[in-house]
């Protein structure tokens, strides 16, 4: 049997054995955090869609497989070992096959989702029963919170807090928001899914905001479990909601905790034509 080549003795004679192999497990990431920071935040429009969920665990994963497995074969077969790492290339071009025939076909609604914040708990809820179904049917547009962040959290926006320059994704005033609702990206992600867009707002710009949202919607859904009747942004969206014209369906959630007497009065002459119905949430 072959002995070690002399590069790793000299690791193991220095770190120790619990020292190289943790030295092995780490550099993979080590060596691919720089490419993918540099990537992430030299386009966020292109890590967008080149890091969405859940291709971004698959290539992660499988890069990581390949490039621990590359470098442990690299005293036997020596620098061509690397070249097994290409093998992770069918994957953008699997997805770039897929693109046309995963693509849907019809012009995709936008569903507006409205909620009580603070309410960790049954927004995660709401997310993962209702809104990541709907994305296979449309786009999904929402004021951004701390609620919502274990969902929507995208690697563009954690590169942007990283930098320093997440303040630059707030909607400073109200002559900002034609241009930033422009600038939402409604294209479907390469698995075919469409995206969720939350707007970053200031207390004085949310309602702006909401307006421009509001019309950008054909549906409309409003999670009021939870709701009091101290919750005046609530009970200003929901007249807003109601004084929409062309939403075609809006659907109110509720629970034991709604106080409902509040939140349906300026529900009570809805638009013509318009369609609305509480819900039940658990």
């Amino acid at each position: 049997m072959a002995s070690p080549p002399a590069w790793q003795q000299a690791l193991v004679a220095n770190l120790g054995a619990y020292g190289t192999l943790l030295l092995f497990v780490l550099l993979p990431w080590v060596l691919m955090a720089w490419p993918v920071y540099a990537l992430a935040s030299a386009s966020p429009g292109l890590s967008r869609q080149a890091f969405f969920r859940p291709g971004l665990p698959v290539r992660c994963v499988l890069v990581l497989a390949l490039f621990t497995n590359a470098v442990t074969a690299l005293d036997t077969t020596g620098p061509a070992a690397l070249i097994q790492i290409l093998a992770w290339v069918w994957i953008p071009l699997g997805w770039y096959g897929l693109k046309g025939w995963l693509a849907p076909r019809e012009n995709p609604p936008t569903l507006l989702v409205l909620r009580v914040f603070q309410r960790d708990a049954q927004v995660e809820q709401l997310f993962d029963r209702v809104i990541e179904r709907w994305r296979l049917t449309g786009n999904t547009v929402l004021i951004a919170g701390t609620d919502v962040v274990s969902r929507t959290l995208d690697p563009d926006e954690l590169f942007a807090y990283l930098n320093g320059r997440l303040a630059e994704r707030f909607v400073a005033n109200e002559t900002e928001v034609p241009r930033r609702v422009a600038d939402l990206d409604m294209a479907p992600d390469p698995d075919g899914r469409y995206r969720v867009n939350e707007c970053y707002c200031f207390d004085t710009t949310w309602r702006p905001v909401l307006a421009a949202l509001l019309a950008k919607g054909r549906r409309g859904a409003h999670d009021l479990r939870g709701f009091k009747a101290k919750n005046e942004g609530c009970i200003h969206e929901l007249g807003a909601l109601a004084q929409a014209r062309h939403l075609q369906r809006v659907v109110l959630l509720h629970d034991p905790h709604t106080e409902r007497p509040v939140p349906t009065s300026p529900w009570r002459a809805p638009p013509a034509g318009a369609s609305n119905g509480w819900m039940p949430g658990r």
